[in-house]
């Protein structure tokens, strides 16, 4: 079991690196946790930024949803935050992404129902072309519920605790204005979601020192 699972342990140990026991420094906890989370959910900056950090995106944020097409039209799940694989009931090859603009010109020239060839994303609404009603799968990375006092813990914190810690570290010494350990929580950071991210992807796509190889048949 991890050693940082829930909110109080995560607090716990934010408090001992930080050597900060003291009220003042824990009432402002809960704050460096949501920082810490719209870091690791959303990513910060961009690359050659000065506080980068690139966004977590582990299998435990995985997850699967059936959304139900009125006319070729649909919601995305509220807590989607980037889509893998989207494709209708029964359709294995999947849909293709369009920009919006050329979706817009596809729909207008193929007006009769079909099964969809593309879709397009605006507004959180999900669009198929050739429009029809068939529910379509969407395989995506969801974000949980927010680590609180309340909602003491959740499958992302339970899973990748020290990645909380260092995120949150960030924010800690940040908020105190120690800006060289800041940046070396960040840094830890920003080598532990590298180093999740590549065994997510390597999970979902074998490297080619990983190659399945097809047995000879045995006559």
């Amino acid at each position: 079991m991890s050693t940082i699972a829930d909110y109080n342990s995560l607090k716990s140990a934010i408090q001992v690196w930080a050597a900060r026991p003291d009220s003042v420094f824990g009432n402002q906890i809960p704050v460096f946790v949501e920082m810490a989370e719209a870091r690791l959910y959303d990513g910060a900056g961009q690359i050659g930024d000065e506080i980068y950090s690139p966004p977590l995106r582990s299998s435990v944020m995985e997850t699967t949803a059936s959304i139900a097409m009125t006319d070729g039209v649909g919601y995305l799940p509220a807590n989607a935050l980037e889509i893998r694989r989207i494709y209708q009931s029964g359709d294995l090859r999947g849909l293709t992404y369009a920009p919006p603009e050329r979706f817009k010109v596809f729909a207008a020239n193929n007006s009769a129902a079909a099964d969809g060839i593309y879709y397009t994303v605006e507004g959180g609404q999900i669009s198929v072309a050739p429009a029809d009603s068939s529910d379509i799968v969407v395989n995506y990375f969801m974000r949980h519920p927010a680590i609180t006092t309340s909602q003491t813990t959740g499958p992302l914190l339970s899973e990748h605790g020290t990645i909380y810690l260092a995120a949150c570290l960030f924010e800690a010494f940040s908020f105190m204005q120690e800006g060289q350990l800041a940046g070396a929580h960040l840094a830890r950071l920003r080598s532990m979601v590298a180093g999740a991210n590549r065994t997510a992807s390597t999970m979902r796509m074998p490297s080619s020192m990983q190659r399945v190889r097809v047995r000879n048949s045995i006559p």
